[in-house]
């Protein structure tokens, strides 16, 4: 009585409810061509595209008085439109016609409207006065002129943005950050029809501590078809825009299996980075690098539905340093991929109140049942138990069937006993099961599979790597379904599938790790299969006839080290784009025919001599560790390859004629140690040709006999990183390319000197270059932070990378401001005026080091701001300095602070690792940045003085530490080094 009491009022019940927009564009953008569409509006249009925000831009020059039907409908579909008055915006009737009709949109529609002031008064625009004015008085006695002046009137009125006296970057920020904030209420949600999700949603964003500067993760679990992921997409929906960058991994569980997580994990950074993730596609650059770079990053990351603990720690749990205020929210079917301190958050049934809506909505479209319906929704609504999923599904299975359809469907559905679910027979179309969670072996008879004619998916996985335990059968396999379409099994026993075997629907085949020795025998008929991942598979010794599998496109073999030959069938294949034969020692020959060939990796094929291959497809080309002799001429006619690995190649005798490979944008030609001739010819050839390579962004000649480098080097305009580690012959440098970013010469024992360094240079490495002049090169470091880095990090204020120099050297330079043979520092008031920062220095003892330097800011004892570098080097063999920079923001001189530089490393023998510190006050200038010993200090003991409280008896101080106290009472943080402990201090 009480259910069909509620299904009677259900109807009248009001909650909220999410939307979806029907508009077509987010954002209509209006602007006079000539003054803004080349600089301020495609910068606009480019920052909104970046945050994923539709945007419509009319890139045709106006024409006519009367703007186009076209144009009319775009406005007309927009949530919001940016206006931007610039000093010709008034003389387009195109513009004011545009602006009118904004205007009207805004009246009847509700459409928001933002006006952006490029280098104009509003007032001057209100009034159409001044140079605004005009332009506009060219229309003066138009019909519509007064039209207009009320429109120009009424838009200066608005709330908008004006560009005077600001920078573009930080007003681009704020305006997509606006925009992105006024869309969310017209977007509450993408999703239509969501019910009962209040309570969860409210318990859930307790959970995330909204607001809060700190890293949260959160859990959301429960059953499949419980909603997780309609809630996760709720929260992604609202939050994403309030974050730098965000990604959504979509079916974790799924796609790990379908294309492996090194996809989802390239994926998720693609979208946290955005553009700036090309190296990764590099096999020899690892993620590290953009580990850390996270900890600047504010993420929003949801992975959704995820296994196990392993794909978890894959994807995430090893990125443990992301920036301040990020978020990760996690959606899982098994709780024991958290911890025990983890918070999870469990999404449980919908009680019958809810199931009845969502049941209805699916069924009849409406939220409660049609009449004479009543009591058969109630029938379906108990078996569904409260799963939304079921519900939603069961309701639409229904939806518009007679009342008689539905008695004789549900009697059907309460008539199948439980055990006809899952009792091994064909009903079974998938079986997941995860080695990592076994405690012994699994023992199963041969004839297990058998019964299992519609089995489509069979899936045993290993997501602990290390368990051991596997699935054995007694007398072998006797078969598997016909209709397979995907195969994973870890750690496969067998030496073979079963003989009858029947691989026409198999789509995927995955055996990384197997003990098979060959997958069938004879030609099988192929046609859905697409990829093949035999990894690890150390006993393999052949590969099938794959000549009928024709849509076949990956093939990984890597690590198959009994593998002597492919089947010809295999390298001739018409849609092979991805080909990974690494490590697989017995090889001797490859020709490969496959035209389509995108990316091969020969890596480690130590027996590899003879290799040909026709396709000008190939963007990667790994041959690393090979005997090889020579490159094919292919190779370097190739137009589109941009990677090529020769590292360890110590056979090569000779460069085509003419090595002109302009498409490679990374090049790894290292260890080539041997000292023959053809070995020295060919690397000089290569030097020699180096200026062709036009388009080459990374260049790594680690390890070779190089004594120097061809001056046409700085031709190379797009060059980036320049790995020379170990080129013990290197003697000196040319002039580098402006492009360069960072340069490797770790162990270049001969090396003199450095040449001055490209402006865009943020890292120099160079461990045990022992012959290097000390002073000197202190001297081109800090030349190159002050006039170069300084200056660029002041241009772009929202920079943010690690920015380092090291080298060995046996005492800080006489330039420093503050220096110490101690491993902390403090010093008295500095005058704040014109302060920007500061360039400081940390010697660092000889031996093996693993460690994050970390510089903090501490206002009133709180941690306000933070930089830090990861440092790992090996093998010093003598004491080495680091420097680095610091930007200072303005709000952080209002109230006293503490600037302290400290390892963040378990190990605190920091009196054993930090020898001197040192510290470089930056001023700006009319004439550019200087050191604080180079700027006048009339004002120096005035301002000092004038900054000190009448209470303080003591003047307060910025204190730079390594590995002091974090006491704020601690003595000698408030007082000067003794003279004996000090160093310098100037002036």
């Amino acid at each position: 009585m009480a259910e069909q009491q509620i299904i009677s009022a259900v109807g009248s019940s009001s909650s909220p409810s999410f939307m979806v927009s029907s508009k077509k564009y987010d954002v209509f953008l209006s602007f006079q061509g000539e003054d803004t569409r080349m600089n301020f509006t495609s910068h606009l249009h480019e920052a909104l595209k970046q945050k994923k925000v539709e945007t419509y831009i009319d890139y045709w020059l106006e024409k006519g008085d009367e703007i186009s039907p076209a144009l009319i409908k775009a406005i007309e579909d927009s949530h919001v439109s940016i206006v931007i008055l610039s000093e010709n915006y008034a003389s387009s009737k195109w513009c004011l016609e545009e602006l009118s009709k904004i205007l009207e949109c805004k009246k009847n529609q509700g459409q928001i409207v933002i006006p952006v002031f490029h280098n104009v008064d509003p007032s001057h625009v209100r009034k159409q006065i001044g140079s605004f004015g005009k332009a506009f008085s060219k229309l003066e006695g138009e019909p519509k002129c007064n039209k207009w002046k009320a429109s120009l009137s009424e838009v200066s009125n608005l709330a908008g943005w004006d560009c005077r006296n600001r920078s573009e970057s930080e007003l681009l920020k704020d305006i997509v950050g606006d925009v992105l904030r006024k869309l969310t209420p017209s977007y509450p949600s993408q999703l239509k029809g969501l019910v009962g999700i209040e309570d969860n949603y409210e318990k859930v964003q307790h959970l995330l501590k909204i607001g809060s500067s700190e890293v949260v993760t959160i859990g959301i679990w429960g059953m499949g078809g419980m909603g997780k992921t309609t809630l996760a997409t709720a929260f992604y929906a609202k939050l994403s825009h309030e974050f730098e960058a965000s990604c959504f991994l979509i079916n974790v569980r799924e796609n790990s299996y379908r294309h492996g997580l090194e996809a989802l994990r390239h994926k998720l950074f693609s979208e946290l980075f955005q553009n700036e993730n090309h190296y990764y596609d590099a096999p020899f650059l690892v993620p590290q690098f953009f580990m850390h770079r996270l900890g600047c990053k504010k993420v929003l990351i949801v992975l959704d539905d995820v296994a196990t603990s392993g794909q978890l720690e894959y994807l995430i749990k090893d990125y443990v340093l992301l920036g301040q205020g990020s978020r990760v929210i996690v959606t899982t079917r098994n709780k024991q991929i958290f911890g025990p301190d983890d918070e999870v958050y469990e999404v449980r049934e919908l009680s019958f109140h809810h199931s009845i809506q969502l049941f209805c909505l699916s069924a009849f479209g409406e939220k409660q049942p049609k009449h004479g319906y009543e009591d058969l929704s109630r029938c379906a609504i108990s078996y569904c138990k409260g799963i939304p999923l079921a519900l939603k599904v069961l309701g639409a299975g229904f939806r518009a069937r007679s009342k008689e359809a539905w008695g004789s469907e549900l009697r059907k559905l309460h008539k199948i006993p439980n055990r006809d679910i899952n009792d091994g027979t064909d009903v079974v179309e998938g079986i997941a099961l995860d080695l990592g969670k076994l405690t012994g072996d699994l023992n199963l008879s041969s004839n297990s599979f058998t019964e299992m004619t519609n089995l489509r998916f069979l899936i045993i996985h290993d997501s602990s790597l290390t368990n051991g335990f596997s699935v054995y059968f007694t007398n072998g396999l006797d078969s598997l379904s016909y209709k397979l379409r995907y195969l994973r099994w870890d750690r496969f026993y067998l030496e073979s599938l079963p003989s009858n075997f029947c691989a026409e629907h198999l789509v995927e085949l995955r055996m990384p790790r197997s003990k098979v020795k060959k997958l069938w025998d004879g030609v099988q008929n192929l046609a859905n299969l697409k990829k093949i991942n035999l990894l690890g598979s150390r006993d393999l010794i052949e590969i099938p006839d794959l000549s009928k599998a024709e849509k076949l496109e990956s093939v990984s073999l890597r690590y198959c080290t009994s593998l002597g030959h492919l089947h010809p069938s295999v390298l001739s294949l018409p849609k092979l784009t991805y080909l990974d034969l690494k490590v697989c020692r017995r090889i001797e020959s490859l020709k490969v025919n496959s035209k389509s060939l995108c990316k091969l990796y020969l890596d480690g094929c130590s027996s590899l001599r003879e290799f040909s291959i026709i396709s000008e497809e190939v963007i990667h080309l790994g041959l690393s560790q090979t005997a090889i002799c020579a490159l094919p001429s292919s190779i370097w006619s190739n137009k589109k390859l941009i990677y090529l690995s020769l590292k360890g190649c110590n056979n090569l005798e000779r460069l085509s004629h003419d090595p002109r490979m302009r498409s490679i944008t990374a090049l790894h030609q290292s260890e080539c140690m041997q000292h023959n001739e053809s070995n020295l010819s060919y690397l000089q050839a290569l030097l020699h040709n180096i200026g062709h390579f036009s388009l080459l962004q990374v260049l790594i000649l680690s390890g070779t006999n190089v004594e120097s480098l061809p001056a046409n080097m700085k031709n190379l305009s797009l060059l980036t990183m320049l790995y020379l580690d170990g080129c013990r012959k290197l003697v000196s440098l040319p002039e580098l390319p402006q492009s360069l970013r960072e340069v490797h010469v770790d162990n270049c024992t001969k090396l003199i000197s450095l040449p001055e360094l490209p402006p865009l240079v943020r890292v120099v490495w160079g461990i045990n270059c022992t012959s290097l002049e000390t002073k000197f090169t202190q001297q081109i470091v800090l030349q190159h932070i002050l006039q170069s880095r300084i200056p660029y990090l002041h241009k772009h204020p929202n920079y943010f990378d690690f920015e380092y120099f090291i080298f060995p050297v046996e005492h800080i330079t006489d330039q420093c401001g503050f220096c110490t043979a101690e491993s902390s520092i403090t010093i008295p008031y500095l005058p704040l005026t014109d302060l920007v920062g500061f360039i400081y220095c940390v010697i660092l003892s000889k031996g093996s080091h693993e460690v994050d330097i970390l510089c903090s800011i501490y206002q009133e004892g709180k941690l306000v701001g933070m930089d830090n570098n990861f440092i790992v080097y090996e093998n010093s063999i003598s004491d080495h300095v680091l420097f680095s920079f610091v930007k200072m923001q303005d709000h952080l001189f209002s109230i006293p602070f503490k600037f302290q530089f400290d390892y963040d490393d378990d190990n605190k023998r920091h009196q054993e690792r930090i020898k001197d510190c040192g510290v470089f006050p930056v001023y700006s200038s009319e004439s550019g940045f200087k050191l604080f010993g180079n700027i006048s200090m009339e004002n120096f003991e005035s301002e000092s003085i004038n900054q000190m409280s009448d209470n303080e008896s003591e003047p307060r101080t910025i204190r730079f530490g390594v590995g002091g106290s974090n006491n704020e009472n601690e003595q000698d943080s408030e007082q000067l080094l003794p003279e004996e402990k000090r160093r310098r201090i100037c002036p």
